[in-house]
């Protein structure tokens, strides 16, 4: 009987041991999460542009592999250009015949308009040359638009990047057909790169477009950067605490991007990173 007392003692004396560490150790060993810190991780972004090309034609060089570093202008595809110079070159011979024509009609009607005035020819053969002239005149206008037409197709089959950047991705190789408005690179824009990270409304009262933040990256060791929020979304996205009892307001996330200052190229594209966002009067009373 008095061993299965002291069980008992034993028990009671495990939870209440047990209640004092719920409630002291949560208290001194876990501390409540400090509101004045916000701690999130997101995803590494740059801008990205896919270069396509404006006429349909097939791929003749296609130097540039994934990782490779191209620059504003450089030429990244060049497109077979043999009929296009075919039919530049007939358009200009078209023009040159346009040209003549119209000389040839001009001269006619300045020497009709001297034989009217001799009352040597009717009036009816000076206007049937100057409506020559006007033909003419709008037969080389067209020629020249159809020289035009071609020179610009073949400024065209030299594709060029219109970023500086990185390739990222190649969809096509050498000696495929390309057709207009597909995608032959994409290219990321690593001079303007940043982090972007969903944050719930109840977490946006300090945060604004210009307020700092730390963004660290999974590297080895890893590399911490100094960040600056660059954009904050309008409009709430997919909700984290759905209203499922009447009467509770669902609570929505917004996505913030903060762009990465100085970050050395450590930052890639699709990297994940965590970023700490700290209210300002913190951070002042934290440096005294």
């Amino acid at each position: 009987m008095k061993a299965r007392w002291r069980r008992l003692a034993v028990v009671l004396g495990l939870i209440c041991a047990g209640a004092a560490f719920y409630y002291l150790g949560g208290k001194y060993l876990w501390p409540a999460p400090d509101r004045n810190i916000i701690e999130t991780v997101g995803i590494i972004e740059a801008p990205e542009v896919n270069v396509s090309s404006r006429i349909a034609g097939r791929i003749v060089s296609l130097p540039l592999l994934e990782g490779d570093l191209v620059e504003a202008g450089q030429v990244v595809c060049q497109i077979e250009d043999v009929d296009i110079r075919n039919q530049l070159a007939r358009a200009r011979a078209d023009l040159a015949n346009a040209r003549a024509e119209l000389a040839d009609a001009q001269r006619t009607l300045r020497r009709y308009q001297t034989l009217l005035a001799e009352k040597v020819i009717a009036a009816q053969t000076r206007d049937d040359a100057a409506t020559r002239v006007d033909k003419d005149q709008a037969a080389v206008q067209a020629a020249q638009a159809n020289v035009r037409f071609y020179q610009d197709q073949l400024n065209d089959t030299q594709i060029r990047s219109p970023i500086s950047g990185v390739v990222v991705s190649k969809n096509l190789e050498a000696g495929e057909w390309v057709n207009p408005g597909t995608a032959i690179l994409t290219i990321d824009d690593l001079s303007t790169i940043w982090a972007r990270v969903d944050l719930q409304e109840t977490e946006l009262g300090f945060i604004h477009v210009g307020s700092p933040a730390q963004v660290s990256l999974p590297t080895r060791p890893p590399t911490v950067v100094s960040g600056q929020v660059m954009a904050i979304g309008q409009e709430g996205q997919f909700a984290t605490e759905t209203d499922v009892l009447r009467g509770r307001q669902d609570i929505r996330t917004f996505y913030v991007k903060v762009r990465l200052l100085q970050s050395g190229g450590a930052a890639k594209p699709g990297m994940t990173a965590e970023v700490t966002f700290r209210r300002p009067d913190a951070v002042e009373l934290s440096s005294d």
